[in-house]
C-alpha cells in the first residue's frame, strides 16, 4: 500500500496539482490588489495577456490533474509524456498568436482560447484514461468479451 501511495509519478501528479492549485489560489487573492482600486495601474495587456490565459486554462489543468490523482500511477505517467505536452504546446502557440486586443464575436480571446484548449485536453484525457482501463479489463478478462 505504501509503494502505491509514494509512488515517483503519483508524487509527481500530487505535485503538479498542488503547484497549479496555489498559482490559482494566490492569482485569486491578488486580483483586486493587482487590477482594481486606486494603486492599480492600467493593466489592460496584463491581464488579458497573462493573468487570463493562466487563469481560466490553470483551473481546468488543476481539474484535470486532480482526476488523475484517482488512477494508476501508470496512466498518468502515459499521459504526462503522450497526451498533455502536445497539447499544451498548440494551446500555447494558439494563445501567444492571439492579440491581447482581440474582442470581435468571430476572433476568441486569449483566455477564451486557453480555456478551449484544455478542454480539448481534459475530453482526450478522458478517452484516454477510459480507452486504458478498458484494455486492462479486457486484457484481465474482467468484462465479458463482446
Amino acid at each position: 500500500m505504501k509503494k502505491v501511495l509514494f509512488e515517483k509519478y503519483k508524487l509527481i501528479n500530487l505535485g503538479l496539482f498542488l503547484v497549479v492549485s496555489l498559482a490559482l489560489y494566490y492569482m485569486g487573492l491578488n486580483y483586486d490588489e493587482w487590477f482594481k482600486g486606486p494603486d492599480a495601474l492600467d493593466f489592460y495587456k496584463y491581464h488579458h495577456a497573462i493573468y487570463a490565459p493562466i487563469f481560466y486554462g490553470g483551473k481546468w489543468l488543476a481539474g484535470i490533474l486532480g482526476v488523475l490523482l484517482l488512477f494508476p500511477a501508470r496512466i498518468f505517467r502515459k499521459w504526462l509524456f503522450y497526451v498533455a505536452p502536445p497539447i499544451l504546446l498548440l494551446t500555447f502557440f494558439l494563445v501567444q498568436g492571439i492579440s491581447v486586443y482581440s474582442s470581435n464575436l468571430l476572433n476568441p480571446t486569449r483566455a477564451q482560447m486557453a480555456e478551449n484548449g484544455m478542454t480539448l485536453l481534459a475530453i482526450i484525457t478522458a478517452i484516454f484514461v477510459a480507452g486504458h482501463l478498458i484494455y486492462g479489463w479486457r486484457k484481465n478478462k474482467v468484462l465479458p468479451a463482446a
